[in-house]
């Protein structure tokens, strides 16, 4: 059954048909005519990260409703929200120094950018008010968010509505904006950055703000190694707080709690969301720096108005269970250990075939990039729709991926993203292979598309 079979008044993405899905159990999801998918990405947008219907999360969920579902945290801590604020500290950076929750993503990016410009103030910095993002990033589906966000074809309807923020190159070697090689360049993606700032002026300057690992608009792209140690040096060179945006990456995605700590860099905020919840209800935070909240804390004192569910204690109760499922059942080191074997897995497929052109990410957030040329690395044309194509094809075959355009630069480009549960297993990574293969070569086929000598 298709959303156009019983609804008529839900606003779908124009010219698709869903099917229904009617309920999840473990790496899978089944809709209403029976037909298993296996979720290979993570509820579609890389959220579920223990798996679907797990009892624990459920049942905690239920106690905590029948206890007390609601009631605005500007009047009342809960329980749950308190005792999530301690865990989710335990597991990020060191140098913590507080939390607030909120219930997406967005939301999240928004609150770290308002206390960014509460800092400044605090400390008397009233010029600074210009957030430093990058191209090909995402951070979120609001306004705000679209302007920092690096995608244009996300933010060409919006551009009169959007603020004047500063984008300045990616982090992208395989793509380098600057055409240099890694190892034989000076991290140029790093060094533009201080050129930004100098442009704009330092004193102007609120923060800077960058996913460690590039997720929807880009396909799992990963930083060279030196690069957050050198933001994060000219971030503390010219007084600029450094924003991490955790909303895909957080939560033990990439095989750590967070991204960032794969390059030992500490954040002076961090927008979670998704996987803190997994899915099982809405929820984000904003995690601060002790410093941070010490500037807060003597010189600012008011707080922000958060929204309505931020800290809401169903939600917080989901949040806490999924993460004491997480730890009790060691899955972000799982997840660390099937991402290798995943990645491992999709090269060996990759170097078989013509139109991957590449294939990176960490733990269980992995990229696959589609191109038309693997020696010049040219993208397929955007009327083809190549890798919406596969996606489809996946779906047909009972398998569930993320596709995505806009790679290369913004526009043209297009690359599969994988964000699988933790509990993905060997026999399900061979699955998520082979059916990709056959994808891949059944829609290079449709469109007449002959391999050349690899």
């Amino acid at each position: 059954m298709t959303l156009g079979d019983h609804s008529t008044f839900l606003f779908p993405e124009i010219g698709r048909n869903y099917p229904t899905l009617v309920r999840g159990k473990g790496n899978y999801v089944y809709d209403s005519s029976g037909k298993r998918y296996l979720d290979a990405a993570g509820g579609g947008v890389a959220v579920i990260n223990i798996g679907h219907g797990v009892d624990e999360v459920l049942e905690a969920m239920a106690e905590q409703a029948n206890k007390l579902a609601y009631f605005s945290v500007a009047h009342f801590a809960n329980e749950p929200q308190l005792e999530l604020a301690d865990m989710l500290m335990r597991m990020a950076p060191d140098d913590r120094g507080a939390v607030y929750f909120l219930s997406t993503g967005s939301e999240a990016i928004e609150y770290c950018v308002k206390i960014g410009r509460l800092f400044h103030l605090a400390n008397g910095h009233v010029s600074k008010t210009k957030i430093i993002s990058r191209w090909q990033g995402y951070h979120g589906s609001t306004l705000l968010g679209l302007s920092l966000s690096g995608r244009i074809p996300r933010r060409r309807t919006f551009s009169p509505m959007l603020i004047d923020s500063v984008h300045i190159e990616p982090s992208f070697c395989y793509r380098c904006p600057f055409g240099r090689s890694y190892g034989s360049c000076d991290i140029d993606c790093a060094a533009d950055l201080e050129k930004a700032i100098r442009r704009v002026g330092a004193e102007n300057v609120c923060a800077f703000i960058a996913e460690p690992i590039v997720g929807a608009t880009a396909g799992a792209v990963v930083p060279p190694p030196e690069y957050f140690r050198i933001v994060r040096e000219i971030c503390d060179r010219h007084d600029i707080l450094l924003i991490v945006d955790e909303v895909m990456t957080g939560c033990g995605r990439t095989g750590r709690n967070f991204a960032i700590q794969h390059w030992g860099v500490t954040p002076d905020l961090i927008a979670v969301g998704k996987g803190i919840s997994g899915g099982y209800a809405p929820l984000s935070a904003c995690v601060m720096r002790s410093s941070v909240v010490d500037v807060l804390r003597t010189k600012h004192k008011a707080g922000l108005i958060g929204p309505t569910h931020g800290g809401n204690p169903v939600s917080c109760a989901a949040g806490l269970a999924v993460l004491k499922y997480l730890e009790t059942h060691r899955l972000v080191e799982r997840c660390a250990t099937m991402g290798e074997l995943m990645l491992g897995r999709l090269q060996q497929f990759a170097d078989e075939c013509p139109w991957v052109g590449n294939v990176r990410g960490k733990g269980l957030l992995v990229g696959i990039e589609l191109v038309s040329d693997r020696k010049s690395r040219t993208p397929f044309e955007t009327k083809h729709g190549f890798a919406r194509r596969v996606g489809e094809k996946a779906l047909d075959a009972g398998l569930s991926v993320y596709p995505g355009t806009g790679t290369a630069d913004g526009v043209a480009g297009e690359h599969i993203l994988l964000a699988p549960p933790f509990t993905i297993t060997d026999d399900e990574i061979e699955f998520i292979v082979r059916t990709l293969r056959d994808a891949i070569q059944s829609v290079a086929s449709e469109l007449n598309l002959s391999a050349t000598t690899l």
